[in-house]
């Protein structure tokens, strides 16, 4: 009797361990991916900072050209620059004056109308074009700071004087006429008086007054008796 062959096992099933090793290489294929992704994604941002960081500098550089080329090849003297500032503020508050109409605003703040140097308007609106003669327009109306600065025998000095005198005051108080009268010794006025922010040159406002008195010296005091009634000094 003849022994039976022994049975030959199967082949083991590699099908598990194939998809094993195909889901890791397609796991690998994506990190690999997306650190390609990542890395071209960085030297794109690379090339756009520098781009930029470029672009900023050329603008720097062209700034810094700009300036250079307005900035005077000499210094401009202290006294120059102050002079042109001056006429540059006067100028800018005479305008205003020349500008104004009478008219009712609102109540002059209290605080410039105190500090405010007065000039007759006709004498003021002058220095839009330099400093007018001292005997222009009505000198008895102006603060004696004025009169001062406007007597000075250098128009350059006078100008820079004036524009300290109505720097520290902050406000100017312009008047104007509109119908000044004298008949005999009875003088009479009519007109308004113009609240002006100095440096700005801004007007804050304009009040309607009259004054009259039976001489020289009486109507004087009428008239600035009206005139701070008036800006409520």
């Amino acid at each position: 009797m003849s022994t039976p062959d022994p049975a030959v096992p199967p082949p083991p099933n590699n099908s598990a361990k194939k998809w094993l090793v195909g889901c890791l290489v397609a796991l690998l294929l994506v990190v690999l991916l997306g650190l390609a992704a990542l890395l071209l994604i960085a030297y794109a941002a690379k090339r756009q900072v520098d781009a930029i960081k470029s672009d900023a500098q050329h603008l720097a550089d062209d700034a810094r050209h700009v300036a250079a080329a307005l900035q005077p090849s000499t210094p401009v003297p202290p006294d120059v620059r102050q002079l042109a500032e001056a006429r540059m503020r006067l100028g800018r508050a005479a305008s205003a004056a020349l500008a104004s109409t009478a008219g009712s605003t609102e109540p002059c703040p209290t605080e410039f109308a105190r500090s405010a140097l007065p000039a007759d308007a006709e004498w003021f609106t002058g220095l839009a074009d330099g400093v007018p003669a001292p005997t222009a327009g009505t000198a008895w109306m102006r603060d004696p700071a004025i009169v001062a600065a406007a007597s000075a025998a250098d128009p350059q000095q006078a100008m820079i004087a004036l524009d300290r005198e109505f720097g520290d005051a902050s406000a100017i108080a312009v008047i104007h006429a509109t119908s000044p009268a004298t008949t005999g010794d009875e003088r009479q006025f009519q007109g308004y008086v113009q609240l002006i922010g100095y440096p700005d040159g801004e007007t804050m406002c304009t009040v309607a007054f009259h004054a009259q008195g039976a001489d020289g010296s009486a109507f004087q005091s009428s008239f600035w008796a009206a005139e701070e009634a008036a800006l409520g000094k």
